[in-house]
């Protein structure tokens, strides 16, 4: 979903529009996420195909009790996930909170905390794109982090985690809580060995500011100068690989069980934004209940909140540009207690302009 828009508007990706709205399900998509492959001219030129999340807020409930803080009450603002990062440090000298810092990913979550604080990245006039780096919301999570490394010492003092290791750091239990994809849970129980009673927790991304929820996720396209029979064969191909078994009960419990029953398990029921309607995704939630294992009493800080939550898709123009600009900021803010964040926001800002300009 990062790459869309900007595939569209570079021609590179073929208008599938009356070959996706003549499948079954062709109107059902839900209208967020398939207009994050909706060309200006209103066509369809990628369908949202499978893991699409919104960034959350991962927990250790187990360390949470050691701290004498209640599991069933996440922290739902950033004042709060410092004061229960401080707590959990404190009590456990357990990291409370950890950052990715290492390449992109370090930029695509400071992002996701400016957005959960109404700020934005980037902005555009529909004609030009205009670097937003030291929005005032991006320096806002910044000096968080800071303080929380500096004052609390709470925060976890690496910055070499990116997406896989700070999910290894999680599952070790090195650290309490940390932000990421909605979906996450699969990588945990596939790859760090997390179990239904390790003690996980999710939760509703913290916002504050009218700001919302990151999103992303994997788009399905076809590539341009492709042939109409061949458009037609790859959007049947994208239907029975991605999206039938979301629509049909037997390829969903199918593919559910295949997964419960694989050796080792792997995770079925993780909590995701529909690609079609809230009332289908309970519905197919429901045909799979007897495959789910995945601690749903845990996570409903986000499930309660998963279809009404405020969503903010990724930057349109040269958002991994952008991210590369970003993360040495906050590897500077995790190693560096005297880091100017001012003077880093400008320099990286500058650069990000540069590259949005054609010009970096």
């Amino acid at each position: 979903m990062t790459d869309g828009k900007t595939l569209i508007e570079n021609g590179q990706l073929a208008d599938i529009d009356q070959y996706v709205k003549a499948l079954p399900y062709g109107g059902d998509f839900n209208e967020k996420l398939v207009a994050n492959g909706t060309g200006s001219d209103g066509k369809i030129y990628a369908v949202p195909a499978k893991s699409i999340y919104a960034v959350a807020l991962h927990y250790n409930r187990k360390l949470f009790q050691q701290a004498g803080l209640d599991p069933d009450k996440p922290p739902t603002t950033w004042d709060e996930v410092r004061a229960d990062a401080k707590k959990i440090h404190d009590a456990t000298k357990v990291a409370g909170y950890a950052m990715m810092a290492l390449d992109n990913a370090g930029g695509w979550q400071l992002a996701a905390g400016a957005n959960s604080r109404g700020g934005v990245i980037e902005k555009s006039d529909g004609t030009k794109y205009t670097a937003t780096l030291n929005d005032p919301a991006v320096k806002a999570q910044l000096e968080w982090l800071k303080a929380l490394r500096w004052d609390d010492n709470s925060l976890l003092a690496r910055a070499d985690l990116g997406w896989g290791e700070i999910n290894a750091a999680f599952a070790g239990g090195e650290v309490a809580m940390y932000t990421s994809g909605s979906d996450v849970y699969n990588a945990l129980v596939e790859s760090g060995g997390v179990t239904k009673d390790w003690g996980y927790g999710l939760t509703a991304m913290p916002t504050e500011n009218g700001g919302g929820a990151l999103t992303g996720g994997t788009l399905a396209a076809v590539t341009k100068g492709s042939t109409d029979a061949q458009k037609d064969a790859a959007v049947k191909w994208i239907d029975w690989w991605y999206l039938s078994k979301l629509q049909d009960q037997t390829q969903a419990v199918a593919d559910a069980k295949s997964r419960a029953e694989a050796k080792p398990p792997q995770a079925v029921g993780t909590p995701v934004l529909p690609i079609f309607s809230e009332k289908l995704y309970t519905q197919s939630q429901d045909w799979v209940k007897d495959y789910i294992n995945v601690p749903l009493d845990s996570m409903k800080g986000y499930t309660d909140v998963m279809f009404t939550q405020t969503l903010v898709p990724e930057a349109s123009a040269s958002v991994q540009d952008l991210y590369a600009q970003l993360f040495p900021v906050v590897q500077a803010v995790i190693t560096d207690k005297d880091a100017d964040i001012d003077a880093l926001l400008t320099t990286a800002n500058t650069a990000g302009q540069a590259k949005l300009d054609g010009s970096g």
